[in-house]
């Protein structure tokens, strides 16, 4: 079958992106205008797991442009109109403007003056370093963002090898800056739920966990296009084991983190760090955090220890697609518990339209920025070797 195929599976996957995206806007509208404050926290929980996504998209292609791995070539292109969904990210972080204080205690003067845990840090938590802060953000991921890809396109259209090697110093200078401004959004959007807490390792939890979601996504598509072409030229089973162990040592890093987080604060025992687990064990919150253990760390670790499931691109998609939807989990989680939300365990329906609303957008756009370009890297070579990997 030729590429005409993959591009029109996109297609599909972009009208279903619009089509669903409208119909959660329409649900979205519906809840402002019925419930502003249980609208503003549903949209919370739907923008933070689209925003833990892209930004394990961004850092997924930072790293990529560093590497240069051969054996992400199936995925690269993937990884990159992932990553260039930041519009997206940015326009429905402009909507959370509208409802600061519905949606986190520092923004009511009464509760930040209450509690001194959170009068402590008002010079971050406030509403004038949250809109700039956010706003250096974007800009410092956009314009790397934007520097490499010049790069990626000059090295298309001369295959010059200098504009390569100019791509991989300034994706290694990149990822500083990058990893950065995500862990400091992290900080500001869903750490800040928990304003009398916090952890040095919130961001990289974070950024694991977007990692994890953005190859799950990849990992599924890549399975369902895996015998048309391009794809089909660099699908093998030596490579697909690579991806698969690829994501298996995200899982357990993932795991690791998450653990020594809770390890280290556990020990401590200090009144300002517990109160974040302690909160998360009332109200139905502690099967969740049950689950999540098992679901990240226990099923794929199952699955990918052995190689069939690895070796078989369908089958490892489905694995892929199964780490995707456990991070809406981990999102609920993270978020619905928190002391600013404070909600009991429980699904709402505006939950589902902001969900739908942010991400059926995002697909549309994901699968429109791929069809933009090539779906593989133009020759050069990590693509040679990928061909000869194969």
């Amino acid at each position: 079958m030729t590429t005409n195929a993959a591009m029109g599976r996109l297609e599909g996957l972009k009208k279903t992106g619009v089509m669903l995206g409208l119909a959660g806007i329409a649900g979205c509208v519906v809840g402002i205008a019925t419930n502003r404050e249980g609208f503003f926290q549903s949209y919370l929980i739907g923008f933070s797991f689209w925003a833990i996504l892209t930004m394990g998209f961004i850092g997924l292609a930072m790293l990529q442009h560093t590497v240069r791995a051969s054996w992400l070539t199936p995925i690269e292109r993937m990884i990159e109109a992932g990553a260039f969904c930041l519009p997206i990210l940015i326009v429905s972080w402009a909507v959370l403007l509208a409802g600061l204080p519905m949606m986190y205690e520092w923004a009511v003067p009464e509760k930040l003056n209450a509690n001194p845990y959170i009068k402590h840090k008002e010079p971050f938590l406030n509403q004038g370093a949250f809109i700039g802060g956010s706003l250096l953000y974007f800009a410092i991921i956009a314009f790397f963002l934007a520097m490499t890809r010049g790069l990626a396109d000059k090295y298309d259209a001369t295959g010059d090898p200098k504009w390569r090697q100019k791509r991989i110093q300034l994706g290694a200078i990149s990822l500083v800056p990058v990893v950065l401004a995500i862990t400091f959004a992290s900080f500001h959007w869903m750490m800040s739920l928990d304003a009398d807490w916090f952890s040095t390792m919130y961001g990289v939890i974070v950024l694991v966990s977007g990692a994890l979601g953005a190859l799950g996504l990849c990992y599924f598509l890549l399975g369902r296009y895996s015998h048309l072409e391009p794809f089909n030229q660099f699908v093998d089973k030596k490579r697909m084991r690579d991806l698969g162990n690829f994501i298996l040592a995200l899982s357990i890093f993932w795991s690791y983190v998450s653990f020594s987080q809770y390890l280290i604060i556990y020990a401590g025992n200090l009144p300002e760090e517990v109160g974040y687990f302690l909160r998360r064990q009332d109200r139905g919150w502690y099967a969740i955090g049950t689950a999540l253990m098992i679901a990240q760390f226990a099923i794929p670790m199952l699955l990918l220890m052995p190689n069939p499931i690895k070796k078989n691109p369908r089958s490892l998609g489905w694995v892929g697609l199964w780490i995707f939807f456990v991070r809406l989990l981990e999102t609920y989680w993270l978020i619905a518990g928190s002391s600013s939300i404070g909600r009991d365990l429980g699904v709402h329906w505006m939950d589902f339209a902001a969900l739908l609303g942010i991400g059926g957008i995002w697909m549309a756009m994901f699968a429109n920025n791929l069809q933009k370009r090539p779906l593989m890297p133009a020759p050069e070579t990590p693509v040679k070797e990928a061909l000869e990997h194969a």
